[in-house]
This record gives structure tokens, sequence and C-alpha cells, in this order.
């Protein structure tokens, strides 16, 4: 958005330059994003008066014009403009003068007559990009003068960087709202006098509401006779200096109270409405509407129009008609002044991929209850500016009256978040700049206008306190509310440390999508009960993930397709269950996959395909972050029985039951430790996990590691059967062990092994 610097001057008091005040509004959080110069390049450029205008005598379609500067100084001024016209002033550029792009003015001969000067058009001034023909200035304009004095060019415009939440900035009393609470003037609004005819606009127009929750308020008023021309140059002026460009004086008024307002209007050519009604309604599907650009749209219920009870005439705060658009020969008004829901009026311009200034105030929020302000604001410059004859009173249809919210500030709340020694007045006195009631107590009862549908909560209000009274004055303070550094939630860190153990082995964290396909879930287990969404987008994407299992072999397989040869995945991540009635049962899991070999092709090693081991190795890097020992046991899954691929899958919360709350630390051994290896013969059934159970059962506390070194099945033991070879390494905190220790503990663990497996020494 942009906005005059005189403007705002004129609206507040202040005593800052452009580059000041942008400085100022940036730091309380009202970003001013450039400043530039309304108009550059007007150097001899001074205001002509045309005395003659004749045609050129060798060249068809210019015009040889007597140009009057002042004090009987005239010109000759070759010129092709279709406009130019006797008695007309329009800016004179002199020899000497550069203007836009570098155009450089001087003495030129055209066809045999000499051209002393250039009479411009907008465009070339560099003022808008007007270039359907010369500028033409007001009468009043003094010939000779200087033309950025006699246009007040001598202006800047701001252009701000505004916050979607602060759609009370959008306008010119909005950005002067925030300079006065900075500058402790108040705000000069503009007086409102209208001269109603006897006729009343009630007997002429009938508005009804049939979407109150698009439309919450409707206001209409009715002129008549008014003549459409240009609107006069000070308000060109404005629009310019705002960025929008002038088109006649109906539309440019509506503009102009827009931007000094915040509030956008419209205003209908009442002749074209086929009944004196406007109906606003939600469009039925497929309906079509050519908007002002002459384009056909296709509709949806999502769009909120105005109709006059027969067709639209208007989509709701976005766009008019061109049907009913204001044009050159228009004489009967109807004007709009309305409320639109800013999630109607999002959901409509998403769908109809539509933008505009009206659209972007009403879908940012605007002001509810300043809907006849504005509308009498316009009344007012029409019957002044455009000869209109108001008819009496307004038609305002409003079912359900939109309040201020009251909010509750505790002035020791405010001091304790912003580290400040503030007064209660003193808070009161910058929410009062700001336009916010209050009401005094021990706690402050805060009424926030309807202009600031953003401010719903105490520390919104805490807020506005801060960055008016300067975020460069709160003291920075390492603890202002409380300690900085908090405790860490438990499951966090478990996950972290996971992770950390997991990454650290070469494995990659997966995110899967936590919805999948019942197929893929029935292929694993065709028992399985699963919780089922109520709109899934498709038969594929229906089920709730029960395990995390399907989506790493879904991202298992993308990589095998890719040609990756070593795949190394984990994901943590959450799983659903059925819960009869109630919400489903949700759990946390730790989910493995392994596939490929684990060096990839190497001239210096022999890739090895991943076996179960190299899984196990992974989940045992899990295990040493808890209390609890992993066992492994046999399961069979026809599923997987052909796959290339391990993987694995943990109870996160079983897990976490059991994580070290901290890192321990030990000290370094005092002591040796001493070493055992035994071999023994089992039935080829019995369990590596079972043995080493029984080994760990049948020791003390001076068996510190147990190690499998060995596992052998050939002719040098009996059919059916196998060797394993353990390693023992023992240790003791207080004493280093002797043989006749260690052999009593292993002894006893033979006799264990013997007498739960079958187990025999191996020779």
């Amino acid at each position: 958005m942009q906005i005059s610097y005189n403007w705002l001057r004129e609206l507040v008091d202040f005593g800052w330059d452009a580059q000041t005040l942008a400085s100022k509004l940036t730091l309380i959080g009202t970003a001013v994003e450039s400043v530039q110069p309304v108009s550059t390049n007007l150097e001899n450029v001074v205001v002509g008066k045309i005395l003659t205008v004749e045609p050129h005598p060798h060249a068809p379609g210019l015009k040889v014009c007597k140009v009057e500067l002042g004090h009987d100084v005239q010109m000759n001024v070759v010129c092709g403009a279709p406009n130019v016209k006797v008695g007309m002033k329009s800016p004179l550029a002199l020899s000497g003068a550069v203007l836009k792009d570098g155009l450089r003015i001087q003495s030129v001969d055209k066809h045999g007559v000499v051209s002393e000067g250039m009479l411009c058009s907008q465009a070339e001034l560099g003022i808008s990009e007007d270039h359907s023909g010369i500028m033409e200035l007001e009468s009043t304009a003094k010939a000779g003068f200087d033309l950025k004095t006699a246009l007040s060019l001598d202006d800047v415009s701001l252009s701000f960087d505004l916050t979607p939440n602060r759609a009370d900035s959008l306008s010119a009393i909005g950005i002067a709202r925030d300079i006065a609470a900075l500058s402790g003037s108040p705000v000069k609004r503009p007086t409102t006098e209208i001269r109603e005819i006897a006729d009343k606009a009630a007997a002429v127009v009938d508005v009804s509401i049939e979407d109150p929750i698009g439309c919450p308020r409707y206001a209409a008023r009715v002129i008549k006779g008014v003549k459409i021309g240009r609107s006069p140059w000070w308000m060109q002026q404005r629009l310019l200096a705002s960025g929008i460009r002038a088109i006649n004086s109906i539309v440019d008024i509506t503009n102009y109270v827009m931007l000094e307002y915040g509030h956008p209007l419209h205003a209908f050519d009442f002749a074209n409405f086929a009944q004196p009604k406007v109906l606003v309604r939600r469009a039925t599907e497929g309906e079509v509407f050519r908007t002002l650009d002459g384009v056909d749209r296709k509709l949806n219920s999502d769009v909120l129009l105005v109709t006059d009870g027969v067709k639209p005439v208007a989509i709701a705060g976005i766009m008019g008609g061109e049907f009913s658009e204001v044009a050159e020969k228009t004489t009967d008004i109807l004007l709009e002044s309305a409320y639109f829901d800013p999630s109607v009026i999002r959901r409509g311009r998403k769908y109809l991929g539509l933008q505009s200034e009206s659209q972007t105030r009403f879908e940012r929020g605007a002001d509810p209850n300043i809907v006849p302000t504005a509308l009498d604001r316009v009344a007012s410059l029409i019957e002044r500016l455009a000869g209109g004859r108001v008819l009496a009173g307004t038609v305002d249809v409003y079912p359900q009256k939109i309040h201020p919210v009251k909010l509750e500030l505790r002035p020791s709340r405010v001091n304790q978040i912003l580290a400040t020694e503030m007064s209660a007045p003193m808070m009161i006195d910058i929410l009062h700049a700001l336009e916010f009631r209050v009401l005094p107590g021990k706690n402050l009862t805060v009424e926030v206008p309807t202009f600031r549908p953003d401010v719903t909560r105490e520390i919104d209000v805490i807020e506005e306190i801060a960055r008016i009274y300067g975020y460069e004055k709160i003291p920075t303070r390492l603890f202002s509310g409380g300690k900085l550094l908090v405790s860490r939630n438990p499951r966090e860190v478990f996950a972290g440390k996971a992770r950390e153990s997991l990454i650290g082995q070469g494995y990659f964290e997966v995110v899967t999508n936590s919805i999948v396909d019942p197929k893929q879930v029935r292929r694993l287990d065709p028992q399985q009960e699963c919780v089922e969404i109520l709109n899934p987008i498709s038969e594929d994407l229906k089920w709730l993930r029960p395990s995390l299992i399907p989506g790493l072999l879904n991202a298992v397989y993308e990589n095998i397709s890719h040609q990756v040869r070593t795949i190394k995945l984990f994901e943590i991540g959450t799983v659903m269950a059925p819960n009869g009635e109630q919400l489903p049962n949700e759990t946390q899991r730790i989910a493995l996959a392994l596939s490929g070999s684990d060096m990839g092709e190497n001239w210096a090693f022999h890739p090895t395909e991943f076996t179960f081991h190299d899984l196990k190795g992974a989940i045992e890097g899990i295990e040493r972050l808890t209390d609890r020992r992993i066992t492994y046991s046999p399961v069979s899954n026809a599923a997987l029985d052909k796959a290339e691929v391990l993987v694995a899958e943990l109870n996160f919360e079983v897990l976490l039951a059991s994580a070290s709350p901290t890192n321990p630390y030990q000290q370094l051994p005092r002591f040796p430790t001493s070493e055992r290896d035994i071999a023994i013969v089992v039935d080829e059934g019995v369990l590596c996990a079972e043995l080493l159970e029984t080994i760990r059962d049948a020791a003390d506390q001076t068996l510190a590691e147990t190690v499998v070194l060995d596992l052998y099945k050939g002719k040098q033991v009996d059919p059916g059967k196998k060797s394993l070879a353990f390693r023992l390494v023992f240790q003791d905190e207080s004493k280093t062990l002797t043989d006749s220790d260690i052999e009593h503990v292993i002894n006893k663990m033979v006799e264990s092994l013997k007498s739960k497996h079958g187990a025999t020494l191996r020779a």
C-alpha cells in the first residue's frame, strides 16, 4: 500500500520529515518499505495555456499551437495529441527539460515548423501511465507557473509492507492513528456534510441479505443527477501517490474514500438494474458472470454475489460487473457500503483467481461499524464534486450487530512480560491514542474497536502497548519473565538419542505417510484391525497406519527402483489402533529397514549382503539407551519370506519407560579383566538367545560381557547338532580375579547349560 506524505500531514500534526516518519513507523511494526518522490524530471516544466490550434501545413495529424506562458510570453508548439484544444491548460516542457526515459527537450524543426517546447501527457511526465493525450490541468492553474508547484507535486509516496493482521493500516486514517499515538496529536478526520433532497432512498430501493454469514451488513444510498467527468486534480494527485489510476469522478471518489478510511465501496449504474432491489446471495454452481474486465467467469457456491434480484451485478467484495459499471452516460447511482466475511471473500478469491484492492481489505478484515461513515463520506463528495442529488436516508440492513470485544488487561502482567515499570495511566493513555476504550479498575477492561479484528487476547493488547511505548525502551534481560532454560521432554530426549544412535550407524531417517493402503496392511497381516477414515481421498488411502513397516517397505522399494545398492532407513512415528467406540489408541514406534550390501561397490572391500545380525546390531544400539534387555525369537510371515529386505519395529513407549534418565558415567576400572572361551554342542533348534540368558542367570556380578565367537555345523559335530563358542569377560571392581574364582562361575554356567538345554562341552 502507498500513501501520500502530505495527506498524512493533513490528518495529524507532526514535525518529522518523510524519512524520519518512515523510521518511526517501521519501529512500531507499521513497516515502510520505501520513500519515493511522487514525480521526478519536472525541471523546466511549466503551465501553458493554449491560445490557438491550427492544422500543420505539411503534416496531416499534427497541429500547430500557440501557447501562452504568462506576461505575454508565447511559444509555437507542434502537437499530435487528439485532445488538444483552445483554452486548455496543459504542462509545457521547455527547452532543457529532461522527461521520463531521458527524453531531452529542445527547439526542433518539425516538417518546416519550429516547435519550441512540448505539451506533455502524464506518462511523459512520469506522473502515471496515462498516455492517451496531453494532460489537462484545472482552469485555475496560472500560466507560466512551475508545474510542480501548480500541481502540488512536491510530495513523496510512502510504500508500506504490512503484516496480514494489520488491516486497520490499509488506509490513510489508519496510518495517521499510529502517527497520532507516537506524536501525541489527535487525528483530524474529514467533516461530512450532505444536503439530502426530500425523496427517501428507502422508497426507491429494497435491500435484503439471503446469506447473513457471508454478508453481515449491507448499506446503500441513492444519488440522482450525477455528471460524470474528471475528478479534481487534488484527488487525482492523492490517488496517483497511492498507486491508483484516476478513471472518472465517481470511481475516483470511491477509491479515494477507500484509501482514506480503508473501507471499500462500490457505485452501480442504478438505471441498469432489472428492478429497484439489492439481494446478496451465494452463486449457484456453474453460474456465469461477466466482470468489469470483460471476462466471463464460471462461479460456484463459494462465491458471494450482489444481485438486483434477477441477475448478478457484482462479485461481492472482489469485483463489479461490466453490465452495471458507471459510464459516461450514468446519471443515477446506487452506492454500496457493506461488510463481507473475510473467509467467504478468501474462498471466492481463491476459486476465481482474482485480486483487487477491495478484496485485500475485506479478506484481511474490514470494520463492520464504519459502513455508514464511509457511505456518507462518498455521498457528500459526489454531491459536491459531481453535482449529485442525494436521496434522504440510508437503507442499512444489519441483522446481527457486531459488537467490540472486551478483554481484561492486568497492568502487572504487562510489566512482567515487558520487564518494564509502566504505570496503569500510561498504559491507558497509549490505548486511548490507538482509539481503544478503557474502563479503569484493579484490572483494566479494554474495549477493542471493531477495526482491529486481530486483537482477541490480553497478549495482543500488551503487544499494542509495547510497540507504541517503544521496543527500544524495553530493557534486555536474560531472565525477564522466568527461567530461560527449561527441562526437556523425556520423550524428545529419548527420541533424539535413538536418532543419534541410528544415524551414527549409517541409517537415514524417513517420514512416511500416516495413511496407508489396506491391501498392503492385509498382505503383512490378514487379521490386522485398523482405524478407517470416514471420508478418504481414495480407496488406496483409507486406513490410519497400524504399523510403520508398510511405509518403510514402500521407501525401500523406491530406493531399489532407483538402483540404490545400500539401503538403511528408519522412522520414528505414531501408529493407530482401534479402541471400540472411543478415540483410537495412539502410540509411537521405531522401525528399521535394511536392504542391499554393507559397502556397495569398492575395489578394496568385498561387499556382503546385510543379514539379521546387521539389523540386530542397530537394535542393540537402541537397547543400550535403556535398562531393558531385548530378546529375539523366530517368527514366520509369508509376505516377507522371499523379500531381500530386513525390517524391525520396536515399541517406543516400552523403550521410553525403561530409558536411562541421564547419561551414566563410570570411573575407569582399577583391576584387569580376565577372559575365558567355552564351546558347547546343542541341538540345532536351541536358540542362541536362550543359551545367553542361561549363562547370565548362572553367573554372578563378575561377568562383565558375553560375546558369541563362532557358530559351526558340519562333520565334526553330530547330525542335528551345532557348536557355539562364547567368550566370557570377567571383572571385579574390588580385586583381581583368580583362576579359581573364574572356574567356579564357569562350572555353574556349564551345569545350567547341561540341565536346561542338554549342552555338552566341545573338546
